[in-house]
């Protein structure tokens, strides 16, 4: 394991994270210690089943080493903040129209704070790192219970938000000014800006630009016979048959970490607007880098689509799974 980046997922397993999560595990580099689960795209069960499944249904749970899931937060932080699922994109079960086979006598249901930081004390300081891909409740939930969380990790990877960086034109999903993973639990999600953690944040303002469609998936399965690619057409099948084209926001968290050198950042802060008509809205103010306070950086635009098109498909056509 010598030189991977160790990683825990904190994930709302619908399609996009389900592709993050192999993505992640097809990589030479990067080893998976434990992925936790969060209320979001399906409820905190249904995402850690989910995650279950995807791990199952690679043959990771076959492994010895078998990753630990965690049942996480079930609502939000955020004061009065009703649940909110997306059905109409991710199907019931979050993952389209697939069903999946899962041991749930292997799901944890300790918390997910006290997860990340048992496992933390576990390794060197500086040694962890942690993505996440759904409401940040969890994250926060950690952070309070144990501020040392904040230093003990090499780094937070956030899929969140939309700043105006890449794009000009998209500020929003769910509403047309805030973005799905933060409108679900905006105090969650300034709690964790505000950690003072070493943070990269993509948001859906470069997600956006990057779009597959059924010519991605003809040559995923025209390419590669794994079963990386075979699990990740049948995910894709469901949103592609009903939108033409889908997008993949989950899987630049996990970018970010492994090849910081396909994106352009911007360091800065962020504010999250917590309550009002503008829920969940995210604001980008940007700092001159001699200013030291800030240690957020903001993905501002992929450097090249064919790169991170070629970064996609080596990891989801290799033929063999790193344990």
């Amino acid at each position: 394991m010598s030189g991977k980046k160790i990683i825990i997922m904190d994930v709302d397993t619908g399609i996009d994270d389900a592709i993050a999560i192999i993505v992640a595990l097809q990589s030479p580099n990067i080893e998976i210690i434990g992925i936790t689960s969060v209320h979001g795209n399906v409820s905190s069960k249904k995402a850690a089943l989910n995650t279950l499944g995807i791990l199952q249904a690679v043959g990771r749970q076959q492994h010895a080493n078998k990753i630990p899931v965690i049942q996480g937060a079930l609502r939000p932080l955020s004061s009065g903040k009703k649940l909110v699922h997306t059905e109409h994109i991710h199907g019931k079960s979050g993952l389209g129209d697939i069903k999946l086979e899962y041991d749930e006598s292997l799901l944890r249901r300790d918390g997910a704070p006290h997860f990340i930081s048992q496992t933390l004390k576990n390794y060197r300081k500086g040694e962890v790192s942690l993505i996440a891909t759904g409401p940040l409740t969890n994250v926060a939930k950690a952070i309070a219970a144990d501020p040392s969380i904040v230093d003990s990790l090499s780094g937070i990877y956030v899929m969140g938000g939309a700043y105006g960086l890449a794009s000009k034109d998209v500020y929003g999903n769910i509403t047309p000014y805030a973005e799905f993973n933060f409108y679900c639990d905006p105090a969650a999600a300034q709690i964790v800006m505000d950690s003072g953690a070493k943070m990269n944040v993509v948001g859906l303002d470069t997600t956006k630009r990057y779009l597959v469609d059924d010519t991605f998936v003809a040559r995923l399965l025209r390419s590669r016979k794994n079963k990386a690619a075979k699990i990740t057409s049948s995910l894709l099948h469901y949103p592609i048959e009903r939108f033409g084209k889908f997008d993949l926001p989950d899987v630049f968290a996990v970018a970010m970490l492994e090849r910081p050198d396909m994106f352009e950042f911007k360091k800065g802060r962020i504010e999250v607007v917590k309550e009002g008509p503008l829920q969940g809205h995210s604001r980008f103010i940007e700092e001159a880098e001699r200013a030291n306070n800030s240690k957020t950086f903001v993905v501002s635009r992929i450097v090249s689509e064919r790169h991170f098109d070629d970064y996609l498909f080596s990891r989801l056509g290799s033929n063999h799974y790193f344990f």
